[in-house]
Order: structure tokens, then sequence, then C-alpha cells
């Protein structure tokens, strides 16, 4: 469903707001919309590893299937083990994640000061330094 003009006007009008109020969290905001596009962020689901993990937990699925159907228990129940290791590893190769080099560091610097947070982590901890000032003030 499409806005109308005079929601459009209105969405502008708080855009315009926000920027002229708080230009940080505009900012932030902004960047972090853009960024949010990209497949190779850090903390996001990487498509080919989310694949070979399906791939991986379907074939596990198989191998117990198959495990099921032998008539000797020996082999059964070793099927089923490695069946049930492939789909556990494969559901968690395909959820994981790689931190990548924008990884936020949370133990200090040789200077003794910790690195500056980036994106949503600036953006909480101003918000958690203004809320203190707000309850102290």
């Amino acid at each position: 469903m499409a806005l109308s003009d005079y929601e459009k006007q209105v969405l502008e009008q708080m855009e315009a707001e926000l920027r002229r109020a708080d230009p940080d969290l505009a900012s932030t905001m902004s960047s972090k919309a853009d960024a949010s596009d990209a497949p190779s962020e850090p903390g996001h689901l990487n498509p080919r590893r989310l694949a070979a993990g399906s791939v991986l937990a379907l074939a596990g699925l198989g191998v117990v299937l198959a495990g099921v159907s032998v008539g000797e228990i020996v082999w059964a129940i070793a099927l089923g083990v490695v069946g049930f290791a492939m789909m556990v590893g494969g559901v968690l190769l395909a959820l994981r994640t790689d931190p990548g080099p924008g990884r936020v560091d949370r133990r200090p610097a040789q200077g003794g000061s910790p690195k500056r947070p980036k994106g949503w982590s600036a953006f909480m901890s101003g918000q958690e330094r203004r809320w203190e000032r707000r309850q102290d003030g």
C-alpha cells in the first residue's frame, strides 16, 4: 500500500526534525540501514554456508533413515549416531556467523582505554548514557 502525499510530507518532516534534533542518531541509523543490505556484514548468515549446512543435515537424515532400515542392531546404532552427528553438524554449520573484521573488542587497548564501539553498539551506549543522566538529574 502506497503512502498518500500527506503521509509522505509528514514522514519527511519527522525525518528532518530527527536530523535537526540529533544528527548523530540520524547518521548512525541511516548508516546502519545502508549496511544491513550487505550480505558480508558480520553477524549475518552466509548463503553458501546455509546451503552446505542444509545439504549436510539432509544427508544426515538419510543416514539415520538408512540406519533404521538396516537389519543388524550394531549397524543400525552406528548409522543412527553418525547420521545424528551429521544433522547436528549441518545445523551448526548453517547457523554459524562470522564475527568479521568490524568486531568490537571489549578489552582495554594497550593505552588503557577501550576501543570506541561502532554502529548499533554506539547507539545503545549513547542511549544508556542519556538514560543515566536523566535518572541522575
